[in-house]
């Protein structure tokens, strides 16, 4: 359920006016980013789930009679974590340390109730997609025409690329596959494996029938055609 102007868990009113650089080292940048930052503690809010945040102008100097409008803002989501390496558990530690107000995207302030090494864990999570409200933003397709474009003819050169390599495969398969002689005998007791090579460039390969004469001691095979009958392969 979307928050409403009287009806919501938790407030925050930005520009934070409690940060102050005459009350801690921070150089104007951070002191920027400190004011327009909401800092949540795990005390405060309510662990792990969907949070629906709304956004309202305070104070606002002019009235606009509008029934519909739309405002660009930025939101980052981050958590940060304070840790020390644990000696004796051979392995990182939050124990005693908690993450202070001042941290920012550049450093972690870290308050812990000992003296070590401390370390900072940093995580940004993926934006999320709400299926409840994606659907209908394909009816705003022609204010992105140019985007949609490049989607379409990316998604084009996949799939005509994805047909391409899949005809490669499967030439290669016949080609590299072996296949018995269309001469063969059921009663035929030795078995041989023949691999012709005609090169490596491209137009090195013949389309010309090959037949070929194995010899022994005592016999020969007779002309044989290197051709199972069925699929025509170049050699």
């Amino acid at each position: 359920e979307s928050p409403t102007e009287s009806k919501f868990n938790l407030l925050f009113i930005l520009p934070n006016k409690t940060i102050s650089t005459s009350t801690s080292d921070i150089n104007l940048d951070d002191e920027y980013e400190l004011r327009h930052t909401i800092f949540m503690p795990p005390n405060v809010h309510f662990g792990n789930g969907t949070y629906i945040i709304g956004v309202k102008l305070l104070n606002a100097s002019t009235t606009m009679n509008l029934t519909e409008y739309n405002s660009s803002y930025t939101i980052n989501m981050y958590v940060s974590k304070c840790q020390y390496w644990d000696e004796k558990r051979y392995m990182w530690s939050s124990d005693g340390c908690e993450v202070g107000a001042l941290t920012t995207l550049k450093s972690t302030e870290c308050l812990c109730r000992h003296l070590t090494t401390f370390g900072g864990d940093f995580y940004v999570p993926p934006n999320t997609i709400d299926f409840k409200t994606v659907f209908k933003k394909f009816k705003k397709l022609h204010e992105n025409a140019a985007v949609f474009s490049t989607v379409l003819v990316i998604f084009g050169i996949y799939v005509i690329a994805a047909i391409w390599a899949r005809r490669k495969d499967r030439q290669d398969l016949i080609k590299w596959t072996a296949a018995p002689l269309m001469d063969n005998l059921p009663i035929d007791a030795y078995h041989y494996l023949i691999t012709v090579h005609t090169g490596v460039g491209k137009e090195a390969g013949t389309t010309s029938n090959i037949s070929f004469v194995m010899s022994g001691e005592s016999a020969d095979s007779g002309v044989r055609k290197l051709s199972d009958g069925k699929i025509q392969v170049n050699f």
